[in-house]
C-alpha cells in the first residue's frame, strides 16, 4: 500500500494521510474521501457552501477573498466576475459593487472608487 500508512492502535487501524479510520472489524485499508467531502473519525461529510477540498481532505477550507461557492460539496471556488467582490473568507456568493464602486477584474475582494469627474450609473458595473 505505497503512500497509505496504518498504525495500529489497540484494535484501531488509524489511517494517515486525511484518510477514514477504519476499525479492526474486517477492514484491511482505509478510503478516501471525494473531491468536496472530508474525513470524520468513520465516514465522509460533505463541505458546505462557501467552503471546498481536494481528494483525502481532513477538513473543508473556507473559499478565499475574492471567490466563492454556492454549492456544498464544492471541489473549488469561483472567483467573483467583473462588477462583484467578495471581501470575506467563506462567501456563499459575491456582492454587486453599489454605484459610484467597480471591480475591473475578475477575483475581486474589493472595489474601487470612480475617479473623480467619472461614475457608475447601476450597481453590476465592471467600469464606467
Amino acid at each position: 500500500m505505497a503512500g497509505r500508512h496504518l498504525h495500529c492502535v489497540i484494535s484501531l487501524y488509524l489511517c494517515s494521510c486525511a484518510l477514514l479510520l477504519a476499525l479492526a472489524t474486517g477492514k484491511s485499508d482505509c478510503s478516501s474521501c471525494d473531491p468536496g467531502w472530508c474525513t470524520t473519525e468513520s465516514d465522509c461529510t460533505d463541505c458546505s457552501a462557501g467552503t471546498y477540498s481536494h481528494n483525502g481532505s481532513s477538513s473543508c477550507t473556507e473559499c478565499s477573498r475574492g471567490t466563492f461557492s454556492n454549492e456544498s460539496k464544492s471541489a473549488g471556488c469561483t472567483r467573483c466576475p467583473r462588477g462583484y467582490y467578495a471581501d470575506e473568507e467563506g462567501m456563499t456568493e459575491c456582492e454587486p459593487c453599489p454605484p459610484g464602486q467597480f471591480a475591473a477584474f475578475d477575483g475581486s475582494s474589493v472595489c474601487t472608487n470612480c475617479s473623480r469627474g467619472s461614475f457608475t450609473k447601476l450597481a453590476l458595473t465592471s467600469h464606467s
